[in-house]
């Protein structure tokens, strides 16, 4: 893992993980319990009514029910408040999303159960614990996800700043004066003059392949770049406050991150129509 997210989201998995799976027991008790007070309203089996409880479970007649529900939301509450502080600093909003907005697991409890008609409350309770396996199974996805992309800051000590061995066959240039930024001559993107990204290239041009300091994520405007992503993900790296840029790409490197020169020229023909 080699950004500021993804550990602290996986940290966050693992707890929630666990709880989960500690969790699992005292639901499913409290659907398939023999005490009345420990059951749903009513248990059916396809059109068949097998079972109708006088006493049906709910807030109100069940302590068992009321303390598993004050654990699930509490733990529910901080899962949430924990992970958004953390996707809310990261650029793609989709995540967000996702997160927020799970598709529930189609082997949850309440789907699992189907045949069973529950109290209002048992219901209510059933769904916030599917809703919550299903946010606890979207943060692996997500750290994956994120791991891929190509804004990752290197959390690792840098290497020592030393010259591209074999041929140059790729050079980002930055016009200060035009805000013109060019590949091989061919411009890839107008910076307004002044701008977050004008002066963090300006900047960034004056020690290249060392970690510059920018106020907030450069990520949408690296995104906006008419370069193939191949080629991106080797110049450009940058997170909350930091930018840093590769100018001069080689052969060698094309080939140690498995790139063809030729599929890249391809890219760029597109990208200029």
């Amino acid at each position: 893992m080699r950004n500021p997210y993804s550990r602290p989201l996986l940290k966050i998995y693992e707890t929630a993980r666990k709880f989960v799976d500690d969790f699992e027991p005292t639901v499913t008790s409290l659907v398939n319990g023999e005490d009345t007070c420990y059951q749903p309203l009513r248990r059916r089996h396809k059109t068949q009514v097998v079972q109708v409880n006088d006493n049906p479970l709910s807030f109100e007649n069940s302590k068992a029910l009321t303390d598993a529900n004050k654990t699930l939301t509490e733990t529910y509450e901080k899962l949430n408040a924990d992970t958004l502080a953390i996707l809310e600093e990261m650029p793609q909003v989709s995540f967000r999303i996702r997160f927020n907005e799970p598709k529930v697991d189609e082997a949850g409890i309440l789907e699992t159960y189907k045949d069973y008609s529950f109290t209002t409350d048992m219901k209510a309770f059933l769904a916030k614990y599917d809703k919550l396996v299903a946010k606890v199974g979207e943060l692996p996805k997500i750290i994956e996800d994120y791991e891929k992309s190509i804004y990752q800051p290197d959390d690792f000590p840098q290497e020592a700043n030393t010259k591209p061995s074999g041929t140059i066959v790729y050079r980002l240039a930055y016009d200060t004066m035009s805000g013109r930024l060019t590949i091989n001559d061919n411009e890839i993107y107008k910076c307004n003059l002044d701008s977050k990204l004008d002066k963090a290239l300006s900047s960034a041009f004056n020690a290249p392949d060392e970690a510059i300091t920018t106020s907030g994520n450069l990520a949408s405007a690296i995104s906006a770049i008419r370069a193939p992503e191949g080629l991106k993900r080797l110049m450009f790296r940058t997170s909350k406050g930091s930018f840093r840029i590769h100018p001069e790409i080689t052969d060698e490197d094309l080939k140690q991150n498995k790139l063809d020169k030729e599929t890249i020229d391809a890219e760029f023909q597109k990208l200029s129509k």
